[in-house]
């Protein structure tokens, strides 16, 4: 209920035979990588406060914005807050 139409619109020309059905489809895989990533990040942001070193670079901000697209949805949100580095 939190895919926005004009997402899958956008996709569209990037990725023949997107659907929705095929996101929903793919959903539970996804979030099982998604927790394995976020296991790791919250790991290598244990040993510095960002991801390589002392420095924000470009790979924080590339990490952020996937991140974000889970604000849509508390359920799914509440798998990020589980890693609060």
């Amino acid at each position: 209920p939190y895919l926005p139409p004009e997402f899958l619109v956008d996709r569209a020309g990037m990725s023949p035979g997107l659907s929705r059905e095929a996101i929903l489809a793919g959903a539970p895989q996804a979030l099982a990588q998604v927790r394995l990533s976020l296991a790791q990040l919250d790991l290598r942001l244990a040993a510095s406060p960002f991801l390589l070193g002392d420095a924000f670079t470009l790979a924080d901000a590339s990490g952020f914005f996937p991140l974000w697209l889970f604000k849509n949805s508390p359920a799914l949100f509440a798998n990020i807050e589980a890693y609060p580095r």
